[in-house]
């Protein structure tokens, strides 16, 4: 069950509106592949990905038949991610903390 404030990503069929949750279409896995080595510079910038297959790379393109008008569609995932620091109390990796929260 879904709490009030969260917010499920829906996926519609073109045609008639059905709707799917991502885990009805999509397998976790092809959407982050399985790298095999990552290479990085001095600073932790990524250089290069190395997978063993094709298999392993992350696809981020699904084919599906809707089940209820079989009309087929493609789903293109678009990911994003945010960053932000955690709160001074959590953050173990410091011996002080500032009295004034930021």
């Amino acid at each position: 069950m879904c709490k009030e404030n969260e917010q499920v990503k829906i996926i519609k069929c073109p045609k008639c509106g059905c709707e799917y949750t991502v885990a009805e279409i999509f397998v976790p896995e092809s959407l982050t592949g399985k790298s095999h080595r990552v290479i990085k510079d001095a600073l932790g910038k990524v250089l290069y990905v190395d997978y063993l297959d094709d298999e392993d790379r992350p696809d981020y393109v699904e084919h599906y038949q809707c089940d209820n008008c079989d009309t087929k569609f493609i789903v293109e995932a678009q990911m994003t991610f945010k960053t932000k620091l955690e709160s001074e109390v959590l953050d173990f990796q410091n011996e002080s903390v500032s009295l004034l929260d930021a």
